[in-house]
């Protein structure tokens, strides 16, 4: 056995194998690991110049990998923003009074960026979003604008003025501008974040920004692999020079979003400017789709009305398709035969449907066959609910598409879809277990874009699919809990697998990376309760200790 440079010992190594093997130590060299077992074998590696980690009974486990994030996004709403999340935020009045303050101390005429929670209408007493009326008390010589998620932005008049937005100003395609009985636009707008005139930070502002989101959001949470959803060119550069100056020991799969970063065409081409990939450091995955919006900004597509809209069907009641058939079809071809694979914002059961039968006309039906998937086209969203019928399920798994849910969203959004969709189309909902039982390897995912902290700490997410508490503290449909090590494959095994990482990362076997996260206890014997409050003690990347907990 060849001279270890670091061992693990004395602990609890969870290696997330194929037989969940629960082993006592592991070895590196180099960045690879190259032994796991009992203690007694793998320290037979020990050197003059290994250094041994003593474990003390905690846990080590492969590094956790987020299959979808926003690191950009997240970096500008929790890093750069104006905070008016909820909590603490309780009502519209708390959020214009921050507001009102911020404001003192910027030039008139200069943007004001303020973040809030998912579903905020739900969370505040109100029970609504604020509109352009509400934000012009805060300001009417700031141009403000309010994100609660990428799906839902609210603009002041200010801000509506800059960006040229007025009663004459026609929907975008797959946008929403919302109106008053008058046709003016209330300042409440849908899946249109990316579509707005407004100032960026400079590039360094946004560089150090990134930077340090990446160290004390995703690194100091056991993060070591992310796969981001573009926003700008300019961030993806910033993530490569942050890369190769140190600052983000960091692997990230970059999925260039179709249109908000680039046109298909230039996405297919790897138009990057002169951005550089590689297969270690910064991959270039693929590119992302929506389908429709967001469930929050009642732009998700449905097939019946939302619940707040009744009677008549007309625009924005049940969503928007982001593409017809026709367009659809021809997207997924031209992607899968570039070799980039497809991830795809699909949400409501019409854009669910609408992208199966898609790929049953472009691939066949049944495409797929067996468990190993020549190609892993990803549905985003899907599972998290309106995926009720045994028989879609089936579709998706013919057509080897892979449903890939928010497992945190069980308790940041799961209660407050019943006020949009109905108590009968959101049960059942988030079937991780369902999905598991089917056959899909579901990665873990965030979806974080800034607007809810905990979005970033896998262990909130694992706690979540195993409990499946709710914000207000109830239990949502118990029969689909996972076991804690379900979950944990999901933000490391099942995460790697999403983007075709599986033979290198993903759990600890011999002549895989030594990407590491070792726990401050052993999350297979902790009270579920507590898995969410299990601290991170060290990270590990590329065989290098990252992150220390003080």
């Amino acid at each position: 056995m060849p001279q270890a440079d670091v061992i693990f010992h004395n602990g609890t190594v969870i290696t997330v194998d194929d037989n969940n093997t629960v082993a006592e130590a592991a070895a590196l060299r180099g960045n690879k690991i190259v032994a796991v077992g009992p203690s007694a074998s793998v320290m037979q590696a020990r050197g003059d110049s290994t250094q041994v980690i003593d474990l003390k009974g905690r846990a080590l486990l492969p590094g956790f990998n987020d299959a979808h994030t926003h690191l950009e996004l997240t970096s500008l709403g929790l890093g750069l923003a104006v905070s008016c999340h909820t909590p603490p935020h309780e009502s519209i009045e708390d959020i214009l009074d921050t507001l009102s303050d911020s404001a003192k101390g910027v030039p008139k005429g200069q943007w004001i960026i303020a973040q809030g929670s998912l579903f905020h209408d739900m969370r505040l007493k109100e029970k609504r979003y604020p509109s352009r009326r509400d934000l012009d008390r805060a300001s009417s010589s700031h141009p403000i604008l309010f994100k609660t998620s990428y799906h839902m932005v609210v603009l002041n008049s200010k801000a509506l003025e800059m960006c040229g937005i007025s009663a004459d100003t026609p929907d975008p395609q797959g946008g929403i501008i919302e109106r008053d009985s008058g046709g003016e636009p209330t300042g409440r707008m849908k899946d249109m974040y990316h579509r707005l005139p407004v100032p960026k930070p400079d590039y360094e502002t946004m560089k150090n920004a990134i930077g340090r989101t990446a160290r004390e959001r995703f690194l100091a949470n056991g993060v070591t692999s992310l796969q981001e959803m573009s926003e700008t060119i300019a961030g993806i550069g910033a993530m490569r020079e942050l890369i190769d100056g140190g600052e983000m020991p960091m692997r990230i799969s970059v999925y260039l979003h179709v249109p908000g970063t680039m046109t298909l065409e230039d996405a297919i081409e790897r138009k990057v400017g002169d951005i550089s990939f590689d297969d270690a450091w910064l991959r270039l995955g693929g590119v992302k789709i929506f389908i429709d919006g967001g469930f929050s900004a009642r732009a998700a597509a449905l097939s019946q009305p939302y619940e707040s809209h009744p009677g008549p069907s007309s625009a924005g009641e049940t969503g928007k398709l982001g593409y017809s058939d026709r367009e659809l079809k021809r997207i997924i071809r031209k992607v899968h035969r570039s070799g980039l694979q497809l991830r795809m914002h699909t949400n409501g059961d019409r854009a669910i449907d609408q992208l199966i039968t898609s790929f049953e006309a472009v691939f066949g039906v049944p495409a797929g066959v067996g468990e190993d998937w020549p190609y892993r086209h990803r549905a985003e969203h899907v599972g998290n609910v309106l995926l009720r019928d045994d028989l879609t399920i089936q579709r998706l798994k013919s057509a080897m598409i892979l449903p890939v849910p928010n497992p945190a969203f069980i308790y940041s959004v799961a209660e407050f879809l019943t006020p949009y969709l109905g108590p009968e189309r959101t049960s059942p909902s988030f079937r991780f277990k369902t999905l598991l039982e089917a056959g899909f390897r579901v990665p873990g995912s965030s979806d974080c874009t800034g607007t809810d902290p905990w979005l970033t700490n896998p262990m909130f997410g694992i706690w979540c699919v195993v409990t499946r508490h709710t914000y207000s503290g109830g239990t949502l449909e118990p029969e689909e809990k996972l076991s804690v090590m379900e979950a944990i494959r999901m933000y490391t095994a099942n995460s790697a697998y999403s983007e075709f990482q599986e033979e290198v990362k993903g759990s600890i076997e011999t002549g895989k990376l030594a990407d590491l996260v070792v726990l401050e206890k052993d999350p297979l014997e902790a009270p579920e309760e507590e898995l969410k409050d299990i601290k991170v003690d060290m990270t590990w990347v590329d065989g290098r200790c990252v992150y220390v907990k003080q």
